[in-house]
C-alpha cells in the first residue's frame, strides 16, 4: 500500500514538474498562428525560433489525402529541435451499386478489380471505414552539418484488423530524402481531389523504399530529383519460371517547371527485373521502363485543372489500377520458361471549380491500356491472354465543404468500366461520404 502511494505521489510530482517548465506561448508571438499551430515551449526564456516553426508547417509536396501540417509543436530547450505531432480521423461511407468491388473498401475504387459477369455475385453491398486515418510525428531542427533537416513517420491503420501499417519513414536533409515514401515517379500535386483512396486509375501513389536527391534552380523556378528505388516486382510465374532476388534498383528521374498557380513535370523510370528459367536453370533479366508528363494549372480564380499522362514496359507496379496484379512479367507463349514485359499507357485529366472559399468541386476521367504480345499462357499450360484485362475507365465526381480549417465534408458519385481482351465487359458504381478532421 505504502508503494502505491510512493508511485502516485512521485508521478503527481513529475507531471508538476513538467507543466512548471512546459508554458505555451501566444499565438501571435509567431507567424504560426496563421497556420493554427500550437506551439510549447519546454524553455519560455529563449527567444522563439520562426524559422523552425516556418520549417516545420512548410509542405512542398502534399497530396490532396494526406494529413495537414501539424496542430502541435513542441520546441527543446534551445529551440533548435522542433516536433509536430498531427495526423487526421478519417471516416468514410459507401454504396456499390449495379456491379461492386471486391475485395478492401481501403483499397479504394480500383476498375483493374471490376467483376465480368454477374453469376451469384452481389450487386451491391454498404460500405464503412476509419482505416485510411492517419498519425504521424515530425521532428525539424537545424545543425551546423546537416543545415536545415526534417525526419518524418507516418502510420495508417489499414493492416489487418486494423493494426497500425507504416506508411512514411524518412529523413530530409541538403537534398537528400533516404527512407520510405511515394515514388518519385509520382507527381502527387498533379492529382485531383477525390475521397476515393486509390484515386484515378493510371496515377502512382506508390510507396517504397529509396534514395532521392532534388535540388530547385533558376530562381526556384525549375527543379529537378534523381532516385534509386527499391521495389517488389510483380510477375505472373509460370511452371516454368520462379521468382529471384532483385539485384539493381529502379532509377526514376525527373525535371520540372513551376511558375505562379502551376508547375509541369517530365519524368523518365528504368528498371531492371531477375526471375529464373526453370528449364535452363538461368537466372534471366528483363528491362522496364516508363515515360510521363504531368502539371497543374491554374486558370482562374475558380479553377484549376490537373492532368498526367504514362506510357512503358514492365512497370505496372507504377501504375494505380496495375500494381499488385502481377503485370510487372508475364508468361511469354512463344518461349518456355521466358517471361516479357508488356506495354501500358494510362491518363487522367480532372477539373477543380471553388464555388466559394469553403467549398469546391472537381470532376476526373481516366483511363488505363495493357497490350497483349505472344500469346502467353498460366500454369496449366492453357492460353489466358484473351481473359487478361485491356482496358478500363474511371470517373469521379465530387463536393467538398471545409466546415473549418481541420474539419472537411464531402461526397463523391464514382463509375468503373473494364473490358477484358475477350471483350467481355463489367462496370461497377460507388458512392462516397467522408467525414474528415485533421489535428
Amino acid at each position: 500500500m505504502k508503494s502505491k502511494k510512493l508511485t502516485l505521489f512521485l508521478t503527481s510530482m513529475l507531471l508538476f514538474s513538467v507543466g512548471a517548465n512546459a508554458t505555451e506561448k501566444p499565438l501571435d508571438e509567431t507567424p504560426a498562428d496563421k497556420k493554427r499551430v500550437s506551439v510549447f515551449y519546454l524553455n519560455p526564456n529563449v527567444n522563439s525560433n520562426i524559422t523552425l516553426i516556418e520549417y516545420m508547417t512548410k509542405d512542398t509536396e502534399r497530396h490532396f489525402l494526406d494529413p495537414t501540417p501539424p496542430r502541435f509543436v513542441l520546441l527543446d530547450s534551445k529551440h533548435k529541435f522542433a516536433l509536430g505531432i498531427g495526423g487526421m480521423v478519417r471516416g468514410t461511407a459507401g454504396s456499390d451499386f449495379t456491379g461492386i468491388i471486391p475485395g478492401s473498401y481501403n483499397t479504394g475504387f480500383n476498375t483493374v478489380n471490376v467483376p465480368i459477369g454477374n453469376g451469384l455475385r452481389p450487386r451491391s453491398q454498404a460500405l464503412m471505414s476509419a482505416a485510411t486515418s492517419e498519425i504521424y510525428l515530425k521532428l525539424v531542427g537545424t545543425t551546423r552539418r546537416l543545415g536545415h533537416f526534417s525526419v518524418y513517420t507516418s502510420f495508417n491503420f489499414m493492416g489487418e484488423n486494423y493494426t497500425p501499417q507504416l506508411r512514411n519513414a524518412y529523413i530530409d536533409f541538403k537534398g537528400f530524402s533516404i527512407g520510405q515514401r511515394r515514388s518519385t515517379f509520382t507527381d502527387v500535386n498533379a492529382i485531383s481531389p477525390t475521397i476515393d483512396y486509390s484515386g484515378p486509375t493510371s496515377y502512382g501513389g506508390y510507396h517504397l523504399p529509396q534514395v532521392r536527391y532534388s535540388r530547385m534552380f533558376a530562381c526556384e523556378k525549375m527543379q529537378f530529383a534523381v532516385a534509386a528505388e527499391f521495389p517488389t516486382v510483380s510477375a505472373t510465374y509460370t511452371a516454368d519460371t520462379q521468382a529471384q532476388v532483385q539485384q539493381v534498383p529502379n532509377i526514376v528521374a525527373y525535371l520540372q517547371s513551376n511558375w505562379d498557380g502551376g508547375h509541369i513535370r517530365a519524368t523518365g523510370l528504368y528498371r531492371n527485373m531477375n526471375y529464373a528459367n526453370n528449364k535452363t536453370y538461368q537466372t534471366k533479366t528483363e528491362q522496364g521502363w516508363g515515360v510521363q508528363l504531368s502539371g497543374t494549372a491554374d486558370i482562374s480564380r475558380l479553377f484549376t485543372v490537373y492532368f498526367q499522362g504514362v506510357y512503358g514496359k514492365g512497370i505496372a507496379n507504377y501504375i494505380n489500377g496495375f500494381n499488385d496484379m502481377h503485370y510487372d512479367l508475364m508468361p511469354n507463349g512463344m518461349y518456355a520458361g521466358d517471361l516479357q514485359t508488356l506495354p501500358m499507357w494510362g491518363a487522367y485529366a480532372g477539373i477543380k471549380c471553388n464555388i466559394t472559399d469553403d467549398v469546391f468541386t472537381s470532376f476526373t476521367y481516366s483511363y488505363a491500356h495493357l497490350y497483349s504480345e505472344n500469346l502467353f499462357y498460366n500454369a496449366s499450360s492453357m492460353p489466358v491472354a484473351k481473359d487478361l484485362f485491356k482496358y478500363s475507365q474511371y470517373y469521379a465526381a465530387n463536393i467538398f465543404w471545409n466546415v473549418t480549417q481541420e474539419m472537411q465534408l464531402g461526397f463523391e458519385y464514382l463509375r468503373g468500366m473494364k473490358r477484358e481482351h475477350s471483350k467481355a465487359m463489367g462496370t461497377a458504381n460507388r458512392i462516397n461520404l467522408l467525414v474528415q478532421y485533421n489535428f
